[in-house]
């Protein structure tokens, strides 16, 4: 860790990063250094590349990262979903709703491209899960880059609420 980072420096990343992983991280790392290899482990940069001058360059790296961006992915997919419950949109409105879905999906899937994770398929565990789609593949694992890993909802049916869990981390990282 770069010695030298003030408490005031780093409690302004509280203000500028949104999620509450990067806040975790940021408090953990730059306020107590109780884990200096989070952020260069994240980043797969040294740290000591970054200090006071080039702060913002460190937090477009942090929000650019493909575990961050899929966050807020997943976020955007999660807040499509609540809109689409049963008798809340219009015929068009729900169509609206299943491209934009599916757009979301894409970007997860470009955005995660680059990154290896093992992935956990859920369903959301209720009697509204699909009997012939989703319940079979419910815990089953997958590699992200693994060509027969279902793309969610695409490969699946519309309204399909189930995700991907990442199986390090057991964060929900959404559909794509």
């Amino acid at each position: 860790m770069k010695v030298g980072f003030s408490s005031e420096f780093a409690a302004g990343f509280d203000e500028v990063l949104n999620g509450d992983d990067l806040e975790f991280m940021l408090d953990d790392l730059l306020v107590r250094n109780s884990r200096p290899n989070l952020v260069t482990d994240f980043l797969g940069a040294p740290l000591e590349i970054y200090d006071e001058q080039n702060i913002d360059e460190l937090i477009s790296d942090l929000q650019d990262h493909p575990l961050v961006r899929g966050n807020q992915i997943k976020n955007e997919q999660d807040t499509i979903l609540s809109e689409m419950g049963p008798g809340m949109l219009t015929k068009e409105e729900r169509q609206r709703k299943l491209r934009e879905l599916d757009r979301l999906s894409d970007e997860q899937e470009r955005n995660f491209a680059d990154v290896e994770l093992v992935l956990i398929y859920r369903t959301q565990q209720d009697g509204r899960v699909d009997d012939i789609h989703c319940l079979p593949l419910e815990g089953e694992v997958f590699m992200s880059s693994d060509p027969v890993r279902p793309v969610i909802p695409k490969d699946l049916h519309p309204n399909c609420r189930c995700y991907w869990e990442d199986a390090e981390t057991g964060e929900n990282l959404g559909q794509f």
